[in-house]
């Protein structure tokens, strides 16, 4: 849930975006938005790994399947798209429409990479 929402009690299209981050974490780690198993502090996906990236460790949390098969300079654009989407005051996130842009730019990326590595 955006965290500006517990402030204001108003959803906005920006918390959409933080939303649409979650999504983007769950696809990159191949886990759950919520993990009630482990320490309360953490349950949250999005606060859990968004210092793995910020702090340059990618990898760890990265799923292994993904990291096999998407350029590791994929992987680090979608990552930081990710983290953007989720950053703390609202009008530092991206728009739906930047998002999109984002994401079709990373895509072509990916396919210059595949192209590349198949020749």
């Amino acid at each position: 849930m955006d965290p500006d929402y517990f402030q204001t009690g108003r959803l906005t299209r920006k918390s959409d975006v933080y939303a649409f981050g979650v999504v983007l974490f769950e696809v990159l780690c191949r886990k759950q938005a919520v993990d009630r198993s482990i320490d309360e502090e953490q349950w949250g996906l999005a606060t859990r790994d968004q210092d793995s990236i910020k702090e340059g460790r990618l990898k760890q949390i990265v799923d292994s399947n993904l990291r096999e098969r998407i350029s590791p300079k994929c992987l680090k654009e979608f990552a930081l798209l990710a983290n953007r989407c989720l950053h703390n005051r609202p009008k530092l996130r991206p728009t739906m429409a930047e998002v999109v842009v984002s994401l079709e730019s990373i895509l072509a990326l990916q396919g210059k990479s595949q192209v590349i590595c198949s020749l």
